[in-house]
């Protein structure tokens, strides 16, 4: 079950922009460190009239991205809850390998980050709801 299917509306992005980093930002889906050099997204977006600033790593929009295919959409802070329940439904080994590299930060355990992941296919699923 995708997450957009249960959400209550949409937001407004107001910017939306791929930066590199010239300081350490959090992303806002797994929580790790932005490190200064990577690229990130940089969105401010409003919803039911609140203006929030939402910073993603490059690993955590493959993740994003797939959703979007797979999905048509997402829900901002919970796309690992989605792909850990998409890993669950047998969508396969690279959606259950990105729901561990969201558990695990995109870090290695000898503190050193992972690649970022290959965009997997989507089944289509989004284009036929």
């Amino acid at each position: 079950m995708c997450m957009i299917s249960d959400a209550d509306g949409l937001c407004v992005v107001l910017h939306d922009k791929d930066q590199i980093a010239r300081k350490e930002h959090k992303c806002h889906e797994c929580s790790r460190e932005i490190h200064i050099g990577e690229t990130y997204k940089n969105e401010c977006i409003v919803w039911e009239g609140a203006k929030s600033t939402h910073k993603t790593c490059a690993h955590c929009m493959i993740v994003r991205n797939w959703l979007l295919g797979e999905c048509g959409g997402w829900v901002y802070g919970e796309i690992y809850t989605d792909i850990e329940e998409h890993s669950w439904e047998g969508y396969g080994a690279e959606i259950k390998l990105m729901a561990v590299g969201m558990r695990r930060k995109w870090t290695r355990k000898n503190g050193k980050p992972w690649r970022l992941p290959r965009q997997p296919k989507s089944s289509g699923h989004a284009q036929a709801a």
